[in-house]
């Protein structure tokens, strides 16, 4: 009787430590951003140790977080699906993709967006001043080729002018923001026209010729989400504390940025080292509204796009099939 008191007691405390150990949380967060002022509320976070003080407030141990830099929102999604990464920040595009190739394995979803602003499509020379105009010479510079916001966007907009949205797509090139811009201002590069974001819009137009004519609301037609934050169902389910210290951690870091914008500017150059000033950032981000916003937009008309025009497999009913559940009383669309 000892003998079998002594075994159930031992397969007890194995039982209890095993659960402990499986509701043990990671002290390790792996995030990924890309440069500009999309992930001004990041730049914010990373240098105000926001998440580390949410975890602290929920009760985990130490958090050590380490930040990534990508140059677009692909490489970005090689790196969660094989587990180098726990939370990526890139353009709904990517989300949609990863949503609908990972619904029957790791169930990618997003968390939140995180920015609201603009993407304008820069072009170099004068003659070019719609699509229409653009030649076999040119080269229109994106994040990633096909699967970013900016592509999305090249490609609703040449469905309306020519009625083929894939019409430009082979004119598409990838690179990062800084090095499009700086390769598009060069009189003799290859890139010719930059699908670009903030800082890099206000930059490229000091320059004499450079010109917009493509917005990302006019190719979309209303208001819309640039900028999401997604992971996988595993990392949701296994670190409830830790996503919800993530969660309240980028509320936080917007409510910093959308009140207090020359400290965000000032930090935000403190960190990068851009050239451009505080003042300059303030200024464009004074001229737009909500530019910062957590609440998703447009993220289903985006993945009907998609879905119609065989770049996913799946489309979501609503756009709450997209995110966890922490996002679904948000007055998204």
């Amino acid at each position: 009787m000892r003998v079998i008191t002594r075994v159930l007691l031992t397969a007890l405390l194995a039982a209890l430590f095993m659960s402990r150990q499986a509701a043990a949380e990671t002290s390790e967060l792996r995030i990924a951003q890309q440069p500009g002022l999309s992930y001004l509320v990041y730049v914010v976070m990373q240098h105000e140790q926001m998440i580390e003080k949410a975890a602290a407030e929920a009760g985990l141990g130490p958090v050590k977080v380490t930040w990534f830099k990508f140059s677009g929102g692909s490489m970005m999604n090689d790196a969660l699906l094989s587990g180098g990464l726990d939370i990526a920040n890139s353009g709904p595009t990517q989300l949609i993709t990863m949503w609908a190739a990972t619904r029957t394995s790791l169930k990618v979803k997003g968390i939140a967006a995180y920015n609201a602003l603009p993407n304008i499509l820069l072009v170099r020379d004068p003659a070019v001043k719609s699509l229409a105009d653009f030649t076999e010479n040119d080269r229109i510079a994106v994040p990633s080729v096909k699967t970013s916001m900016q592509a999305l966007y090249l490609q609703m907009a040449s469905e309306k002018v020519f009625g083929d949205a894939s019409r430009l797509d082979h004119l598409t090139i990838a690179r990062g923001h800084p090095d499009a811009m700086a390769e598009m201002l060069q009189p003799r590069g290859q890139i010719t026209a930059h699908f670009s974001t903030l800082p890099y819009v206000g930059i490229a137009l000091r320059t004499p010729g450079v010109h917009p004519i493509l917005t990302g609301v006019e190719a979309i037609g209303g208001p819309a989400t640039s900028g999401v934050a997604y992971t996988t169902t595993r990392f949701h389910d296994q670190n409830p504390k830790l996503f919800n210290a993530f969660f309240t951690a980028l509320k936080t870091a917007m409510d910093f940025v959308n009140t207090r914008r020359a400290d965000a500017a000032r930090i935000y150059l403190e960190v990068t080292q851009e050239k451009t000033t505080p003042e300059a950032i303030v200024a464009e981000l004074a001229e737009l509204k909500d530019p910062y916003d957590i609440a998703p937009q447009s993220v289903l008309k985006m993945a009907q796009f998609m879905f119609r025009h065989g770049q996913v497999k799946a489309v979501p009913e609503q756009w709450q099939d997209l995110f966890f559940p922490e996002a679904h009383s948000l007055p998204g669309s």
